[in-house]
């Protein structure tokens, strides 16, 4: 394996990892008023991109974290939509 490949799974492992403290907060606290639907949109939006680059470049650690974060972030707009006061 390349550097570059370690490098970048170093890198896809930390920006999925990101994302585990505000769904484990979420889902302990059953809150999620102050997390944007807008951001979440965008972040979606631009991990969708991600894996279409990925997969027209044929690099399989873009698609896979940026299916990994695209998830991820349709997680949090589910609880949103569940945790969110009415």
């Amino acid at each position: 394996m390349a550097l570059v490949d370690v490098v970048g799974l170093i890198a896809s492992f930390f920006v999925l990892a990101a994302f585990t403290p505000q769904i484990l907060k979420s889902y302990r606290t059953k809150k999620m008023d102050d997390v944007s639907y807008y951001m979440m949109a965008i972040l979606i939006a631009s991990a969708t991109s991600w894996v279409v680059y990925g997969y027209m470049k044929n690099d399989f650690i873009i698609i896979g974290v940026n299916a990994g974060v695209f998830i991820l972030n349709l997680t949090l707009v589910l609880m949103k939509y569940k945790y969110s006061r009415k």
